[in-house]
């Protein structure tokens, strides 16, 4: 085998090697970027959760201090 054929197999092996490393990389950060999407999604969830009791709380203190101050 010459020199050339040799420098030629490897960079078919790079390329091939870098073609698996690419799609590998390219399905961990979908794979991440779905788990991050998620926690977001939860996150959110749970804000809006934690506001709408505390929005609550607040609207039945304020009835609850209107109908002591009627009797």
């Amino acid at each position: 085998m010459t020199a050339r054929n040799h420098n030629q197999q490897q960079q078919v092996h790079h390329t091939k090697n870098m073609r698996i490393t690419l799609a590998r990389y390219r399905e961990t950060t979908q794979q991440y970027g779905i788990y991050l999407t998620f926690l977001l999604i939860a996150c959110w969830s749970h804000a809006l959760t934690l506001l709408l009791i505390e929005t609550y709380r607040q609207h039945e203190a304020r009835f609850s201090d209107s109908t002591k101050k009627k009797n």
